[in-house]
């Protein structure tokens, strides 16, 4: 039994051939010291890859190339591709595809919410677990129309602020003026003194009537 677990880990240890990858990706339109890329909202981001095998000689069989996406703190698989001589195949996404041979391209209407880190992971046959990693982070810019878009709203919703607040003011303003005026209206009527008519006695009455002609004698009498 302590022999046979020994041939395992000799087995683990040596018998499988290690070799370190010989391809390089280039990713077009960028140094190879470049980690971030900036492209403007609503627009069609292109993200090609050229896998390079010049370093390989003729050991070079075909090599895994694969694209993952870094978003809020997890990775998201986009597509797996199997490059070849003369042949490439993808798997996974639709946004990847194989241009020619040793170019894969990935492509995305971007927006606001697409601010994250692409990730290529590429290696060689047969050891597959010895990958290259090339990280890149896209930024997305506000475009010139979105720009103004989000200021106009921001003075829209400034100016609706503004006249409420105006509006309150004013209505505060005149209840209080009409208050003022209907309190000094009260002062006013209560300060000023009523004119009593004087009152007539009987005689005074009778001779008042007493002077009328006859025709105003009538009709004060009607009135009576």
């Amino acid at each position: 039994m302590e022999q046979h677990l020994v041939l395992c880990f000799l087995l683990l240890t040596f018998g499988i051939q290690t070799e370190e990858t010989c391809t390089e990706l280039e990713v077009l339109g960028m140094t190879p010291i470049q980690k971030e890329i900036k492209v403007n909202e609503n627009s069609l981001f292109n993200l090609t890859v050229h896998l390079h095998k010049s370093a390989c000689h003729e050991q070079w069989n075909w090599s895994l190339v694969k694209l993952t996406i870094y978003n809020n703190g997890k990775h998201y698989d986009v597509c797996k591709n199997i490059v070849s001589s003369g042949t490439c195949k993808v798997s996974g996404s639709s946004q990847c595809v194989c241009l020619h041979e040793g170019f894969v391209q990935f492509t995305k209407w971007v927006t606001q919410q697409d601010n994250q880190i692409f990730i290529w992971k590429w290696s060689d046959f047969p050891s597959l677990s010895n990958e290259k990693i090339r990280e890149i982070t896209l930024f997305v810019e506000l475009s010139a129309s979105s720009e103004q878009s989000v200021l106009k709203e921001v003075m829209i919703s400034f100016f609706v602020i503004v006249a409420a607040i105006t509006a309150v003011i004013l209505v505060v303003r005149l209840r209080l003026r009409f208050k003022t005026r209907e309190a000094g209206a009260r002062e006013v009527v209560s300060s000023t003194p009523q004119t009593q008519l004087p009152m007539m006695s009987n005689d005074q009455r009778n001779d008042r009537v007493r002077g009328l002609a006859p025709d105003e004698f009538y009709s004060h009498l009607m009135r009576s």
